[in-house]
């Protein structure tokens, strides 16, 4: 539900901003941009903990062989 910022008082802008951790200081034009702004990316921020690691099994270093060495491979 999108709120009609521009109805609101400056305090009430500043109550909204501080929600969001945004800067408070400007005019009231600038106060009810930086809110539209933040409310529109509001969604951005919330993602979801990501599930289990990526985890990759790989071999011994020493198992690996030079392809120009002149020993035979196991």
């Amino acid at each position: 539900m999108a709120k009609n910022y521009g109805s609101m008082t400056i305090p009430q802008l500043k109550l909204e901003l501080d929600k969001f951790g945004a800067k408070k200081s400007g005019r009231k034009r600038e106060l009810v941009e930086r809110l539209e702004a933040y409310a529109r990316n509001a969604h951005c921020s919330r993602a979801e903990p990501a599930g289990q690691a990526y985890t990759m099994d790989l071999p011994d270093p020493d198992s690996y062989q030079d392809l120009n060495s002149d020993k035979s491979f196991p």
